[in-house]
């Protein structure tokens, strides 16, 4: 979440209703350059609207205000919303990506749970920062974290933005995503299906086991590990709720 997006927002936006709900939607998941890339099935949750209702504010009311919207030039080929704090000018996605001051970032311990401080973040402006999921220029990216075989599976891009989403607004960080996430999420997506883990993503956030709540340990390697205990426990809640 970046303040200055949300307050250029508030200052200067002419939307009303829900459109403006859904441009501080953008808002709070971008950077400080006006950039996001949350699934548009998140926004529209947040702004209270429909997929179908956020999509056509997208076209008709945001985009001609400013709003850029890139297909597929986000983190693992995520749309990239660009809300036009620069005045109109526009970034290319994919030389910010590759700007190594864009994210001079090394980290930092801030928690005594070693689990989160892989995923807290300080700015260092000196510091050369190593390849991570968001620096990679979109080749690479694909060659290096996600692997040839989640290279154009069904869903897993989406599946992606959803584990993204529902681990910022748990924390208030982005998660990393390594190789190895990469592989274990495509390897869930092939066996079950994008809509299914995607489902129990949500679920594993909501309901998570004890254990994973005290420790923190909401990744991808403890989601895959757990897999059918959560898959169990998802069904017998649904059971319940039927039964009421």
């Amino acid at each position: 979440m970046s303040v200055r997006a949300i307050s250029w927002v508030w200052q200067n936006s002419k939307q009303k209703g829900g459109a403006l709900l859904l441009e501080l939607a953008i808002a709070d998941f971008a950077d400080d350059n006006g950039r996001a890339w949350p699934a548009i099935e998140t926004l529209a949750a947040k702004a209270r609207m429909t997929t179908r209702n956020a999509n056509y504010v997208i076209e008709k009311k945001l985009k001609p205000a400013g709003l850029t919207v890139k297909q597929n030039a986000g983190p693992y080929r995520t749309n990239l919303f660009q809300l036009p704090i620069h005045g109109g000018e526009k970034i290319s996605p994919l030389k910010d990506f590759q700007d190594e001051t864009h994210f001079p970032e090394t980290l930092k311990p801030i928690s005594p749970n070693p689990s989160l401080n892989r995923h807290r973040r300080v700015q260092r402006a000196q510091a050369k920062p190593s390849p991570s999921l968001h620096m990679l220029p979109l080749g690479g990216l694909q060659k290096k974290k996600e692997s040839s075989a989640a290279v154009g599976l069904p869903g897993f891009k989406e599946t992606v933005a959803v584990y993204h989403d529902l681990f910022l607004t748990k924390f208030g960080a982005k998660p990393d995503i390594d190789g190895r996430d990469g592989k274990l999420l495509a390897g869930l997506v092939r066996a079950h299906g994008a809509d299914d883990v995607q489902g129990l993503l949500r679920f594993f956030f909501e309901h998570p086991p004890d254990w994973v709540e005290k420790k923190g340990k909401f990744t991808l390697y403890t989601f895959k590990g757990i897999y059918t205990e959560l898959l169990a426990q998802s069904c017998n809640s649904k059971t319940q709720m039927r039964a009421f």
